[in-house]
């Protein structure tokens, strides 16, 4: 996904450790390519979560369909 000038990818993925699913965003232009967010699926609590860990992402970014 490409907002403005950056390149956004999304990783999606299962993790045993906390029993959940995840989806990390990361911007593609650094090498390697640098996590600024991710949505966190608990099958134990059945919630998400959001971790940003950068300032001022763009609202297109977290607002996916």
């Amino acid at each position: 996904m490409r907002v403005g000038s950056v390149d956004y990818e999304f990783i999606c993925g299962s993790d045993v450790v906390r029993d959940g699913m995840y989806m990390e965003v990361r911007i593609t232009e650094t090498n390697p390519s640098r996590q600024i967010a991710e949505v966190f699926y608990s099958d134990v609590l059945a919630t998400f979560t959001l971790s940003c860990f950068e300032q001022d992402i763009p609202f297109e970014v977290t607002a996916l369909p």
